[in-house]
């Protein structure tokens, strides 16, 4: 009987070894290097979709939601899985400072979850790692989720407010803890796509640069793939190096290409998509320089932190960044550049071909282009020797605001429109150069005229001296232009045409 219960001993421990495996990750992610831009930076991670203000934080993870709002990832279909199994979720979780709120989880697709909330441990804050390992078991979260297919989605949320997602592991459970799990290679980039943008013909490209993660492999990380205009450099010895990438600008057209990173000796492959447009530099448009003193005719640049652009955003004016260095703006774009001129005691503003105007549509906050300058709505008052006022003639009343201002408020609000003087700052000036004219002054008896300028560009006041001869009084002063057009005088004063 003895030697039949050692049989049936041996027998079990046969049994038991048949049965046990190993743990298999089958997804992890730490979150690092994820930056700390918004839900866009983050969306390209493998794996993860649904990105609901998303941010990188500190380096040491994901932000979800913000101060006063939710945020929200989803864990997508779990292509290693064949068949019906458990999974075993671990993530680490913090409170960004002091928010409170709770890490929602919900399972679709197939599987049930064995927990749903998670809260954060006692006064756990934000670290500063991107080490799994510094991460303690005061931030551990861990759940089940039974019956898991392929099709499984996992989504957390939080609550109310931002809290931390730390480093996130999917893994089939260990029949015994004891045993270590089985390394599982990995290997991934960040970002998956670098876009060089639109640049100009001949510009100078700032790099830009590729983390390369991996863990687990037992052969060397490589990378290939790239031509001209796009080139790549530097060594992949540890995890966390990263690859420069490198454009030039040289010739026009739009270019795309794909970098692979690889370890071929582990079948890890990571890819990188590599995109830029270069285009004809437009031809210049000139300097323009701060205007101070009276307003005259010419081509300006309105500036009032941005530029105001002959472009309608939604029921407002767009803006441009400008460029300014010592009082002056070289080669604006020319769609902020506008020909301002007088409209009987009025001023207009004319983009720079002179087929729209800048008007109010008589609503409030708001602004449009119009084809047709006759309409009082594109008519304004302008006041202000340094900085400057448009007050616009349709819009007196304060119910409807009248003054065009720039509203820098936020992303979505930097616009220009008719709001009230409390928006926004008095407008900057800076004005092309224009053509100057001379001031001719026919031979006279009797007497001298002489005039002050001698030479000024269209709109400039000119002043007239008039000096008759001892016994002489002046008889008759006619100025003319050069098509002998009557030019008015007041007070021996007149406004310069353009001739």
């Amino acid at each position: 009987m003895k030697h039949l219960k050692l049989f049936f001993a041996l027998f079990a421990m046969l049994a038991l070894g048949v049965t046990n495996a190993w743990a298999e990750t089958i997804f992890s992610d730490e979150f690092a290097n994820v930056g700390t831009t918004a839900s866009a930076t983050v969306s390209s991670r493998t794996g993860w979709s649904g990105f609901t203000k998303c941010y990188g934080q500190y380096n040491s993870g994901l932000r979800l939601g913000t101060g006063s709002a939710t945020g929200s990832i989803t864990k997508t279909a779990m292509t290693n899985i064949e068949g019906t199994t458990t999974l075993t979720v671990t993530f680490y979780l913090a409170k960004y400072n002091n928010d409170t709120g709770k890490m929602n989880i919900t399972v679709s697709g197939g599987g049930t979850a064995s927990t749903t909330t998670f809260t954060p441990a006692g006064n756990a804050g934000v670290t500063s790692t991107t080490s799994k390992a510094t991460w303690t078991d005061t931030y551990k979260c861990t759940f089940t989720i039974e019956n898991a297919t392929s099709a499984t989605t996992i989504k957390f949320a939080t609550s109310s407010k931002r809290l931390i997602l730390g480093p996130v592991t999917i893994s089939t459970p260990d029949a015994d803890p004891d045993e270590p799990e089985t390394p599982v290679a990995s290997l991934t980039v960040h970002p998956t796509t670098i876009d060089f943008g639109t640049v100009y013909e001949g510009a100078t490209v700032a790099d830009k640069t590729v983390a390369v993660n991996f863990a687990n492999l037992t052969g060397a990380v490589t990378y290939s793939g790239l031509s001209t205009p796009f080139s790549a450099t530097g060594a992949i010895a540890a995890t966390g190096d990263k690859i420069t990438i490198s454009a030039d600008a040289s010739t026009i057209g739009a270019y795309s290409q794909t970098l692979t990173v690889a370890s071929t000796a582990d079948s890890k492959t990571a890819e990188v998509t590599v995109t830029m447009n270069v285009v004809e530099k437009p031809a210049p448009t000139g300097t323009f320089t701060l205007h101070t003193g009276d307003l005259i005719e010419g081509d300006y640049v309105i500036v009032s932190t941005n530029a105001l652009k002959a472009e309608v955003n939604s029921d407002r004016l767009a803006s441009l960044p400008v460029t300014i260095s010592n009082d002056e703006i070289v080669d604006p774009d020319a769609t902020t550049i506008w020909h301002i001129a007088k409209s009987g005691e009025y001023w207009t503003l004319y983009n720079a071909n002179k087929a729209k105007y800048a008007a109010s549509t008589g609503a409030k906050n708001k602004a449009a282009l119009l084809g047709d300058g006759s309409d009082d709505k594109a008519l304004w008052s302008a006041s202000g020797t340094s900085t400057y006022e448009f007050v616009n003639k349709k819009n007196t009343a304060a119910a409807v605001n009248a003054n065009l201002r720039y509203n820098s408020q936020n992303a979505e609000n930097s616009r220009w429109a008719c709001y009230s003087t409390s928006t926004g700052a008095a407008l900057s000036l800076y004005r092309k150069a224009g053509t100057k004219y001379n001031v001719n002054i026919s031979a006279t008896t009797n007497g001298t005229v002489t005039a002050s300028p001698t030479s000024a560009e269209a709109g400039t006041t000119i002043a007239l001296t008039v000096t008759p001869d001892a016994g002489y009084v002046l008889d008759a002063l006619t100025v003319t232009d050069a098509s002998s057009n009557t030019v008015t005088v007041t007070n021996n004063e007149f406004t310069m045409p353009a001739s």
